[in-house]
């Protein structure tokens, strides 16, 4: 089984109020497109490409990983559109594609690798993961016919107020075989109300060449929060901050207050160390066994050797 992945990072995202593309703003101690990567790369994935526009050199400077390949798409004319900017990169290689946005750094790589496999298993031609929303609004909505499979995808703007009343969300994942992709890709148009390319066009195009498209389900509808807003990058950096902390508490280390303990991506923390409330530990940081870490410390990039006690209020920064 030969698995690529396509990442869509050409956006502006105006709504983030920044000089900076929202692909490379920090949530949790690293950038929302390295996020994206690093769950990738926890999958078998043989090749990745990312899609870059508005600010592409300060993208592909953000981003670390050696494995990628970087197209640029000059026009932002959609996502069907970015997606058909990759089709020489594709040229020489088979299998299927996986499509996700450059903003969702939430998404695990446990998500990702039940929905290839959900896909590799029903033998569909074109598989969409989906959840379903408390509040649904903004997102396309997953459209079914009567066998259950996806007839297709409306977005926001072009849906009906029956359409609207749909509470299962297209999460913007897609798995698709290169074979069907570029050759649906051929038939999008720009007929909707926003006049571009969309790449859910290709659900419509499939299901009249009699193609299967099926939609897998995921639970946490938590791991789809894409970041529009500054709200947005606070509510992701949130939750991986709670994700890191229930890791390291898993792992034997002492958090008294998760709440108001932040510890960053890249920290290391090793077993019956005890952090104690307001703590911020950031960057490359490793704190030794059986520690103490006292209220109100700050630590950058600090090596803390085993058995030592912090007292409160410090600022350790190396």
């Amino acid at each position: 089984m030969t698995l690529h992945a396509i990442i869509l990072a050409a956006g502006k995202g105006t709504r983030m109020k920044s000089k900076k593309v929202k692909t490379i703003h920090d949530v949790a101690g690293i950038p929302v497109i390295n996020k994206v990567i690093n769950n990738l790369e926890e999958l078998n994935i043989s090749s990745m490409c990312i899609v870059v526009g508005f600010q592409s050199d300060d993208v592909l400077k953000t981003v670390t990983s050696t494995k990628v390949e970087f197209v640029t798409q000059k026009e932002q004319l959609g996502t069907g559109h970015a997606v058909i900017q990759t089709e020489e990169n594709f040229k020489n290689k088979e299998g299927d594609i996986i499509i996700l946005p450059g903003d969702a750094p939430l998404i695990s790589a446990k998500t990702l690798n039940d929905f290839y496999l959900y896909h590799k298993k029903t033998d569909a031609h074109i598989s969409v993961l989906s959840t379903s929303m408390p509040d649904p609004t903004g997102y396309g909505r997953i459209i079914r016919d009567k066998s259950d499979q996806v007839l297709k995808i409306v977005e926001q703007k072009d849906a009906t107020e029956d359409e609207r009343l749909v509470k299962e969300i297209n999460t913007g994942i897609y798995c698709v075989s290169k074979s069907v992709l570029f050759q649906s890709l051929k038939s999008i148009t720009t007929d909707n109300k926003q006049k571009e390319y969309y790449l859910t066009d290709i659900i419509q195009i499939a299901k009249n060449n009699g193609q299967s498209v099926y939609s897998y389900v995921a639970n946490n509808y938590r791991e789809f929060q894409g970041i529009n807003s500054r709200k947005d990058l606070s509510d992701v950096s949130l939750y991986l901050y709670q994700l890191k902390n229930e890791l390291l508490m898993n792992n034997g280390v002492t958090i008294i207050d998760p709440n108001t303990t932040y510890i960053e991506h890249n920290a290391i923390i090793d077993q019956d160390t005890i952090i104690y409330p307001g703590v911020y530990i950031k960057g490359h940081s490793i704190i030794g066994n059986n520690c103490v870490i006292g209220s109100n410390t700050y630590i950058e990039n600090g090596i803390v050797p085993d058995n030592t006690v912090i007292l409160p209020n410090q600022n350790i920064i190396a």
